[in-house]
């Protein structure tokens, strides 16, 4: 009986220790014994060896923890602003080599020197930081004790200047072009005009910074109505030329005239309307205006031109300005090229290299005072 007990007793600790030994949850060796321990191990070593996960849950509730990036949508465009709104303007850079002074208007002006027979480089910056690169040409063979006339010439929109270009580059497309030599140096082409040698004038050449423009609106829309303000660029535009005469007392203000093409054609429109009894005369070339402001405009001399077959800006810019102005009651000149498309300024300016069939252009414009 006693073997049969011990046998019994025997049997039964074999049977406990194979239990126990068979237990996944037993750590060591004994765990090592029992298939499932391999994946025990894996998850104690993962965790002993990834111990944020575990700090992860005592973080003070102040902490915030590391956070896995979503992923970026798609940027959507922003809208085409409308062709009334007024964009924000881009200035100019301003030249830290060109000394600045604040003339009395508050206008912060400087240009480099240079021969007397080449554009200046000139800075004109308003107080509140708003810039622009302008070019000055003085009066050919000029004397502080004569006075002299100014024109303000406004460029095209094939040569704004460009960020992505450098200065000596922006200036080269603008002063070099024909139409702003024939004003200043000359454009030495046969039955092109001796402009200084005739009328010895200090030329203004304002270049408007990409992608500003002297008037907010598309060149294909013709004639528009005018903003209750002007934007930044015909604002400084107009402050240049008070700052230029400050600069230079002996400028007849009764002889100032606004002449410019396409862009500029708008920008000279403009300019008039808004201040009607500052120029002397106005030829706006290939541009266009507002209309229903023809009455301001009904006591200057101006000379419009246009070529009948412009698809760039509509002839109809030109005939709708000029006949609202005879209408109520001006007598503004206007000469329309048959058949010639947008590049018109070419003739009225003399740079054909050949006769111009508007020869007394400049004649008539200088004659005119205010």
């Amino acid at each position: 009986m006693k073997r049969l007990i011990a046998w019994s007793i025997g049997i039964i600790a074999v049977l406990l220790l194979v239990l126990v030994a068979a237990s996944p949850f037993l750590p060591g060796p004994f765990s090592a014994w029992h298939p499932r321990s391999k994946l025990a191990k894996q998850a104690h070593a993962q965790i002993v060896a990834t111990p944020s996960r575990l700090a992860l849950a005592t973080t003070p509730p102040s902490a915030t923890p590391t956070l896995v990036p979503t992923a970026i949508p798609t940027a959507v465009p922003s809208p085409t602003p409308s062709p009334t709104a007024t964009p924000t303007p881009t200035p100019s850079p301003v030249s830290t080599a060109i000394a600045m002074t604040t003339m009395s208007n508050g206008i912060r002006i400087g240009c480099e020197s240079g021969p007397p027979d080449e554009y200046r480089t000139c800075r004109a910056q308003e107080p509140d930081g708003f810039a622009m690169t302008f070019y000055l040409y003085l009066p050919e063979h000029y004397d502080q004790q004569k006075t002299y006339p100014l024109v303000l010439l406004l460029h095209g929109g094939g040569e704004v200047w460009q960020a992505n270009k450098s200065a000596d580059d922006n200036k080269k497309t603008l002063v070099e072009d024909p139409y702003a030599q024939v004003w200043g140096p000359g454009f030495h082409e046969p039955d092109s005009t001796d402009v200084q040698g005739k009328w010895p004038s200090f030329i203004v050449l304002p270049q408007v910074t990409a992608p500003n423009r002297f008037v907010d609106q598309p060149a294909g829309n013709g004639s528009y109505t005018l903003a209750p303000q002007p934007n930044a660029t015909l604002r400084l535009t107009k402050e240049i030329v008070d700052t230029v005469q400050l600069m230079y007392p002996n400028i007849d203000p009764n002889r100032r005239y606004v002449t410019g093409l396409s862009m500029g054609g708008y920008g000279a429109w403009e300019m008039v309307e808004r201040w009607p009894n500052y120029f002397a005369a106005a030829a706006p070339i290939a541009g266009a205006g507002d209309p229903t402001k023809a009455v301001r405009l009904v006591n200057l001399p101006i000379w419009a031109f246009h070529g009948g077959a412009d698809t760039a800006v509509p002839p109809s810019g030109s005939r709708d300005m000029i006949n609202a102005i005879r209408k109520a009651g001006g007598h503004p000149r206007y000469t329309e090229y048959a058949g010639q498309e947008h590049g018109v300024w070419e003739i009225p300016y003399t740079i054909l290299g050949k006769p111009s069939p508007t020869p007394d252009f400049f004649s008539w414009l200088y004659a005119q005072h205010r």
